[in-house]
């Protein structure tokens, strides 16, 4: 088989594995918005594409990174296409917008070891991206000057985004945090209860807002997965939606509150302003 019906089958390859990938891309973005419901590769704790994608990792400045890779795929199937057609240039643009992936994977990653989970459907477009890139690394074929000025380019393009992305993490972490405390240990003390699910991102935004102060925060997992699961509680509560906020003295139930609340609010409809 000569060079060119073989470029044409890696390309071919590109759009399979390109539209493989934009449908594993669309299915995380919908249980982002929907994580409640759970996902199939919800195995456990620790397997489980939920946890990873209704994280504070799974958007990037407020964006879901699902919606970013959705849109990445869109881009990789349109240069192959074009690149089909016979336009080289199209080879070397989808050879570099492959990069760019590779760099998100070490975002994706290092997000999945931060919340001690891991997304088997994310690792799924981690393979499906290095498989781009071995096929696409062939379509970069212009003169080794403008090779050696790009390749230039995209290593010092490389560093920077690492060492911007590396300085917005430890910048982050190094930022001060409100201590709630105070209004936490009052929630609880009257009686304030949080049903939640370990794959409810809505749940997450929730606890959130109190940082290290969840900790004095009486909460009751629901999931029957999840760690510490008190499902049967949840059950017999008729707890139907994450998070639940209710006030209980002596066992009988005065009030609840289904969704997440501001602290503000939650301060007021507990008593504790």
């Amino acid at each position: 088989m000569d060079t060119g019906k073989k470029n044409k089958l890696k390309l071919y390859g590109v759009i399979i594995l390109g539209i493989i990938g934009l449908f594993v891309s669309l299915y995380l973005l919908q249980s982002h918005y929907a994580p409640q419901e759970g996902t199939v590769c919800d195995i456990n704790s620790t397997l489980s594409c939920s946890i990873v994608n209704s994280s504070s990792y799974s958007e990037l400045f407020n964006v879901p990174l699902a919606l970013l890779g959705a849109f990445w795929f869109v881009i990789v199937i349109y240069l192959a296409y074009i690149t089909i057609k016979q336009q080289s240039l199209a080879g070397e643009r989808l050879y570099y917008w492959i990069i760019i992936g590779l760099l998100f994977i070490v975002y994706m990653v290092y997000g999945e070891y931060m919340v001690g989970a891991i997304c088997l459907a994310c690792t799924l477009v981690h393979i499906i991206i290095i498989a781009l890139f071995f096929l696409a690394r062939k379509f970069h074929s212009v003169d080794n000057r403008l090779k050696d000025v790009l390749n230039g380019s995209i290593r010092f393009v490389s560093i920077i985004l690492l060492m911007t992305a590396a300085l917005f993490l430890i910048f982050n972490d190094l930022q001060p945090q409100t201590i709630h405390d105070d209004l936490a240990k009052c929630l609880t003390d009257n009686g304030a209860i949080m049903y939640s699910s370990y794959i409810c991102s809505h749940c997450q935004d929730q606890k959130d807002m109190f940082g290290d102060s969840f900790k004095f925060i009486a909460e009751v997992e629901c999931h029957p997965d999840g760690p510490n699961s008190q499902y049967q509680i949840c059950a017999a509560k008729n707890i139907t939606s994450t998070p639940t906020w209710t006030i209980e003295k002596d066992g009988e139930e005065l009030k609840r509150h289904i969704g997440v609340m501001s602290l503000d609010d939650l301060s007021s409809w507990v008593g504790c302003s």
